[in-house]
């Protein structure tokens, strides 16, 4: 199960599960913005250069970022798993983490990225609150014939639809990483918890890096 659990965290985190499966599509634009997302990822994979070190790699690999990166409100992912002491932090120290975390995700899980086989994913439906400007969209990721809960939480801000948390099987990545950071932070400050995961992230994509310069993947 550990290549299952790392294409699960990865492709739910990312977005990257094959909405064309879907027995029903989105309703909602937040739905729609996710598919459209889906669809810009697994064109740039379905390309066999990706597997190939050189510029068109560098040049997938980078729009396959962009992407992801423009669907996940990694500030609002930041200030959840830190709590209260993110009020404490100035613009540039948030800044500062904000980046950190989101590289160390990014390096950590883009090897299960690559192998991804093309698992579906079935459409479940739409959650929206009272205020509107939240939505949770519901969806089953199928790994190997069993259906795995995925729901997106999603922000409505700039007058956009942005995943600021993902629940696999009712657990929730914020929590999940707000309990890590939460017992650091027990004994260090922020600023030193950044550091910490800095060294990760830069320490992870040195390895994401040397795995890139074998076409073997």
């Amino acid at each position: 199960m550990k290549r299952a659990s790392m294409t699960i965290i990865f492709t739910v985190f990312f977005a990257l599960a094959s909405f064309q499966a879907f027995a029903a599509t989105p309703s909602h634009p937040a739905g729609k913005l996710v598919d459209d997302a889906v669809n810009g990822v697994l064109e740039r994979l379905s390309n066999p250069a990706i597997h190939q070190p050189g510029p068109t790699q560098d040049k997938l690999l980078k729009e396959i970022e962009e992407i992801i990166y423009a669907r996940l409100d990694f500030e609002e992912f930041s200030a959840r798993t830190i709590g209260a002491k993110w009020r404490s932090l100035t613009d540039a120290e948030r800044r500062e983490f904000q980046q950190a975390i989101s590289d160390l995700l990014y390096y950590t899980y883009f090897k299960s990225l690559l192998q991804y086989q093309g698992e579906p994913v079935e459409y479940v439906g739409e959650i929206v609150s009272s205020k509107g400007d939240k939505v949770e969209v519901k969806t089953n990721f199928i790994y190997e014939g069993k259906p795995i809960p995925i729901n997106y939480r999603m922000l409505n801000k700039k007058n956009t639809w942005l995943v600021y948390d993902i629940f696999i099987e009712s657990i929730s990545i914020v929590q999940n990483y707000r309990g890590q950071f939460q017992q650091v932070l027990q004994k260090e400050t922020p600023q030193e918890l950044t550091r910490m995961i800095r060294a990760k992230a830069d320490e992870t994509k040195a390895a994401a890096d040397a795995a890139l310069a074998s076409p073997k993947l």
